[in-house]
């Protein structure tokens, strides 16, 4: 596999698709800054996982590089062990990039990327329900939440995203949040909170359906073999989403502040 999984106090390894988390500027000039929890632990598969399994632990990331091939879509390629055939591997695949659009710049052919899971929280006076998905991290917001976690760790903090439209692109100011709500939500489910653990269960049951294909959102994992064969072959699939606002029922206008209420 050519993508791996790391924590954030390692180093960077190098830098298809379902729902990811993208920040809006729209979103967060009128209503504020996103809350997000981190939910990719070590432990996470555990059936008796709880806030005890994030204590002193670091959330994981799944990083890789990967590269956009028409009737393949994002690929991030298993090359040779080799030196000198990976070299090859790789200049045939930013070749067939190339070939794909002549105008396209080949130093951007291989480009890294980073994803993990959160759930995102409903803001105040909102009704929606949380929602858990992948966030594709760009390796300087990945340095920043790596700084973060240093000081603030991310097993009892949060992060609050703000997004602001910069000509094309979206830039990312990241503050931190005093409290995990998601460890505050365990703690209450273990306390005997049925609505917390409704809640609590339907995050983690989504964050289990997603968390084994993180690695297929950097890029398909393939072979320059299996990348020639597919050409013109798409054939990504995604799970179908589990329905967390089924377990939040009643308002949920207030669930950030019931969460961290004694």
């Amino acid at each position: 596999m050519s993508a791996r999984e790391f924590g954030l106090d390692e180093e960077n390894p190098e830098f298809n698709r379902i729902k990811t988390y993208k920040p809006s500027p729209q979103v967060t000039a009128a209503y504020g800054p996103d809350r997000v929890s981190f939910l990719s632990w070590p432990d996470l598969m555990d059936p008796n996982f709880d806030h005890t399994h994030m204590q002193n632990k670091n959330p994981r990331i799944v990083g890789g590089r990967r590269i956009y091939l028409k009737g393949v879509g994002y690929v991030s390629p298993r090359f040779s062990s080799d030196p000198v055939k990976k070299l090859a591997e790789e200049n045939e695949l930013i070749a067939m990039y190339c070939a794909d659009d002549p105008a396209a710049d080949s130093t951007k052919a291989l480009q890294s990327r980073a994803i993990t899971l959160v759930v995102v929280w409903p803001k105040e006076g909102s009704n929606k329900a949380p929602e858990v998905l992948p966030w594709l991290i760009p390796p300087t917001t990945l340095e920043e939440i790596k700084a973060k976690n240093q000081r603030f760790p991310l097993y009892a903090n949060d992060l609050e995203v703000s997004a602001k439209q910069n000509g094309q692109f979206t830039n990312l100011k990241l503050e931190v949040a005093p409290n995990n709500l998601f460890a505050e939500l365990l703690k209450k489910k273990s306390a005997g909170d049925l609505r917390a653990a409704n809640i609590a269960n339907a995050i983690l049951l989504r964050a289990r359906e997603l968390s084994p294909v993180l690695a297929h959102e950097i890029g398909k994992d393939l072979s320059l073999a299996e990348v020639k064969q597919r050409r013109g072959h798409d054939r990504s699939s995604s799970p179908a989403p589990s329905e967390i606002a089924s377990a939040v029922s009643g308002d949920v206008s207030s669930l950030v502040a019931n969460i961290l209420a004694d």
